[in-house]
């Protein structure tokens, strides 16, 4: 496998309207929660700083909606220009979301594009996360409990093979009753519960992704059949299927941006696999995610804080950190994000500290 790190200058969609501006603004005044409903849809008004990739991941979970955010809004000529006081169409859901309309805006004005360092991780399919959950959570997914399952698994493998590779036949259940699409992409993965090494208590689920399936044909009302279009992993009776979302392998770091956001501070809660010793090029999980501020391309060091007691007052002292090496955000959810150890000077565990401080 290749990694390497290279600088470009490139447009994101709607990329950062309004952030850096040719003269100064004046404020936009105060912000409420309302809900702006229409015959034809939601509005949203753009805000200084937003982007129709972060609004995809705000309001619909993916940064990968953009374009069909751009296509519901054709008044938009320029995907990579968007300005606050915009009003931009969203998609209709069941329900109403909460969205922040601005009362005043301030006239158009032009963006400034920034630079982009991107680093190249070419198993962007193949990661996984990893999530905390409460114990009726973990314990209703147990391969035990598959009679109750209500999301769809693999519940046979065509000729009981052990070692399943791209074009084997599998048998899926949807116990749910909703339909899979004839010719729909699916992501297999199967759950880990991952446990601290000191205390033993639980500390989060990882998900671990084994392959994709293509949807080939539907035997009855909750069963279909699929074949292997990629294998990472071997596959199992009893894994799990979610929406495949293609991910591109050029992780995007905005330079100077980060160092603009406020200091996160965290831990590194295990590495994938759980091993006790973990390094460069490894994927790990920290315990921050988008609640706590955390982007992909955010980057991190890794530091042990030693500490020393005044003999007198026995008093603690913090001498200099340190550093273990460097992790990458590559992934994130509400409250933990996957990393990949860029570089490191020595061996990490699960537990190292890391921070954006500088």
């Amino acid at each position: 496998m290749f990694y390497n790190l290279k600088v470009k200058t490139f447009f994101l969609p709607g990329l950062f309207a309004a952030l850096f501006f040719i003269q100064p603004v004046t404020t936009l005044a105060n912000e409420t929660d309302i809900n702006v409903t229409s015959e034809t849809g939601i509005y949203y008004t753009v805000q200084k700083g937003d982007t129709l990739w972060d609004l995809s991941q705000k309001f619909y979970d993916s940064n990968l909606v953009w374009p069909d955010l751009w296509y519901q809004n054709n008044e938009i000529f320029n995907p990579h220009l968007i300005y606050p006081g915009e009003k931009i169409r969203l998609f209709k859901k069941n329900e109403t979301d909460n969205i922040k309309i601005a009362k005043k805006t301030k006239p158009k004005l032009p963006v400034l594009v920034p630079q982009y360092e991107y680093y190249h991780f070419p198993k962007m399919d193949s990661t996984g996360f990893l999530k905390i959950e409460t114990k009726k959570e973990r314990v209703k997914y147990s391969y035990k409990n598959h009679k109750k399952f209500d999301k769809p698994y693999i519940y046979k493998v065509n000729k009981n093979k052990k070692l399943i590779s791209t074009g084997d036949l599998v048998y899926i259940k949807q116990p749910n009753n909703i339909p899979l699409s004839i010719g729909s992409l699916h992501s297999i993965y199967k759950t880990k519960l991952i446990f601290s090494k000191k205390t033993n208590k639980y500390i989060g689920t990882e998900y671990i992704v084994l392959g994709v399936i293509e949807i080939s044909s539907k035997n009855s009302k909750n069963y279909y059949e699929a074949y292997v279009v990629k294998n990472f992993k071997d596959i199992e009776n009893y894994s799990f299927l979610m929406p495949y979302q293609q991910k591109s392998s050029e992780i995007a770091i905005p330079v100077g941006l980060m160092e603009k956001k406020n200091s996160v501070y965290g831990k590194i809660i295990a590495a994938e696999g759980n091993p006790i010793l973990f390094g460069e090029k490894m994927l790990a999980f920290i315990d921050k995610g988008q609640n706590q501020g955390v982007m992909i391309g955010q980057k991190f060091t890794v530091y042990k804080q030693p500490v020393t007691y005044d003999p007198d007052t026995k008093e603690k002292i913090n001498m200099s950190p340190i550093i273990y090496g460097d992790i990458l955000v590559i992934r994130t959810l509400k409250n933990t994000s996957t990393v990949i150890i860029t570089n490191s000077k020595d061996f990490m565990q699960q537990g190292a500290m890391f921070t954006s401080a500088k």
